[in-house]
Formats: structure tokens, sequence, C-alpha cells
């Protein structure tokens, strides 16, 4: 059968417009779910208007002693932000966690106060920057990844004040499994004032019904959980779980100590009390500095502070201590 050039060219015609039409839906389509996922500045700011006069309302009737109105603001609040986190992160929430004086009403800016000098900075309002700082975390890989595999079932959300450690706000989410017996959480800090997001891949899986409980911020555990069977299981690499045991010894030993001091009698207290207060300071800079190794994120910086300082006090870290240190291989 011989098919002429003329016919040729008109399947050929034919297929470019039908690819040319297909192409242009599939991005209109594209661009329209990503339009309606994304809310506008307008949105954003109307959303953060919003939510800081409630706190503002929820700010006066506690200080007036209006329980009633106050309770009314406090559940507005928690209703609008279960809203506007669902919106913003593309996942549905079931539940925000707001109780009196924890993260309700926000304390105004000028109204927090920083104890440490070396963690002094400005800080900004609260309200105003929840909407901004839920797109952000929405669009962060940590919370695609954990999204992925909790979306389906419930999902809270408690967003905290931690202005007064740093100037930072604290987001934290939690899924439970339908039975609830466990549950998987992660978080983020971000700025109140700039909105830099601090923080790693962090991961904590609970066993509700026997208070047991494991977490990690190692990005390849964070990941390699999603593979497991299990609602939140997570396998920690043969380094990490080395450096884990030495830190649950170190946290018996500290524990001991501290109930031998308790059972102490008074002139027992008197001669050993010093020695004691001493070991147990060294368990626990031991611990500060065994966590900055079990963290994606290295504050080179202050681990070599926290070195020096041990250093000072103690000596040489412990030989075994230095040796599960080493296999880490911090870059």
């Amino acid at each position: 059968m011989h098919i002429g050039v003329p016919l040729i060219l008109g399947i050929a015609c034919a297929f470019i417009l039908f690819v040319s039409i297909t192409g242009m839906l599939f991005f209109e389509d594209f661009f329209s779910d990503f339009m309606n996922s994304t809310p506008s500045q307008s949105k954003l700011k109307s959303d953060s208007e919003m939510l800081s006069e409630i706190n503002q309302l929820g700010l006066e009737y506690q200080k007036n002693n209006d329980s009633e109105k106050f309770n009314e603001q406090m559940l507005l609040m928690q209703q609008k932000q279960k809203d506007i986190a669902s919106q913003y992160l593309g996942v549905n929430i079931s539940k925000v966690y707001i109780k009196e004086n924890w993260n309700f009403p926000f304390k105004a800016s000028s109204d927090v106060v920083i104890h440490a000098p070396e963690l002094r900075k400005p800080v900004c309002e609260v309200p105003e920057k929840i909407p901004a700082h839920l797109q952000k975390i929405g669009q962060s890989e940590t919370f695609q990844i954990f999204a992925k595999k909790y979306a389906q079932h419930r999902m809270m959300i408690d967003i905290s004040d931690e202005r007064y450690g740093g100037g930072m706000i604290h987001y934290d989410f939690s899924a439970t499994s339908d039975d609830g017996r466990y549950s998987a959480s992660t978080y983020f800090h971000l700025d109140s004032c700039t909105d830099e997001m601090s923080g790693s891949y962090f991961l904590l899986c609970k066993d509700i019904k026997n208070d047991e409980f494991i977490s990690t911020w190692i990005k390849s555990e964070f990941i390699s959980s999603l593979k497991n069977s299990g609602f939140c299981t997570i396998k920690l690499e043969p380094w990490h779980q080395d450096l884990r045991d030495y830190q649950y010894l170190i946290s018996d030993e500290h524990d001991k100590l501290l109930q031998e001091l308790e059972n102490m009698t008074s002139d027992e207290n008197d001669g050993k009390l010093y020695g004691y207060g001493s070991e147990m300071q060294r368990l626990g800079m031991l611990t500060t500095i065994i966590r900055h190794y079990e963290s994606d994120i290295l504050d080179s910086v202050k681990l070599q502070e926290d070195l020096k300082e041990y250093n000072i006090q103690f000596g040489d870290l412990p030989d075994e201590l230095q040796t599960l240190l080493d296999a880490r291989h911090v870059k």
C-alpha cells in the first residue's frame, strides 16, 4: 500500500496540533493548580491581620478577666489556625493545640524578655507571621517528606512562642495512627523577624501505649523511616546506634548519682555534695557534646566551645567516646 506525501504531511500536522493542544492544556492545568494552591499576597496579608486581631482581643479580654469572651477568641484562633494551616500546607490539619498561657494569647513583642545575653536579638509579633511561616514550611523538603507518609492520618499542629530563647517561633507537627497507639512528630523553628528557618531533619516516633520513643536528626534516617512498614520506625545507622547506647549509659549513671544524692543524710551530704555535683556536671557536658554529633547541621563554633570548656574542667574526653565521635565523620 502506497501512502502519498500529502497524507503523511496531514498526519504529521495533526499529530503536532494534538501535542500542542495537549501541552497547553497540561500547563494550563498545572499553572491553575499552582495558583490555586499558593495564597496570594493579599490573602497572606488578610490572614495575618485576622490572626493579629484575634490575638489582640485575647490579650485585652485576659487583662480584663472576661473569661467568656476570652474563651471565644481562643476557640476562634484555634479554628482559624486550622483553616489557614490546612490551606497553606496543602494537607488536612485535624487539630490545633491551643492552651491559655501556652500559645494563646501570644505576648506583644515589647513584653518579651530574653535574659541570656548571647540569645538577645530583635523579636517581632507572632500572629502576623504565622501564615507566611506555614507557607514556607509547606514548601520545605522536610515537611513534604513528612507529609508524604503521614498526611493521610490525623495531624495536629502546635505553634508556640520561643522568642525568649533566641527570637524563634516553634511549629510542631504530629500525626497519630488510626488506633491511637503510635505517633510521629517533627518541628520547625522560624525567626520571628527575618523568617529564617532553622533546624534539621527531626523525627520523633512514640509508642504511646508503652511510653517508648526514639528520635533522630539525621536526614538519611529520616528518609529511610518512610520505607519502613510500621507507622513510625527509625533504624539508626550503626555509628549512631553505638553513640546512642553510650548516651544511655551516661544518662543511667547520672540518674543513679542523683538518686544516691537524694537518699543521703544531711551529714553525708555535706561531705559528698561537691563530688557528686561535679560528676553530674561532667556527665551533662558529655551529653551536650554528643548531641552536636546527632544532627546533620553541626554548629562547629559551639561544638569547639563546649569541647574547650570540658577540657578545661575535666581534661580529655573518655577514649571510648572519642572513638565513637570519630566514627561519625562530621564534615
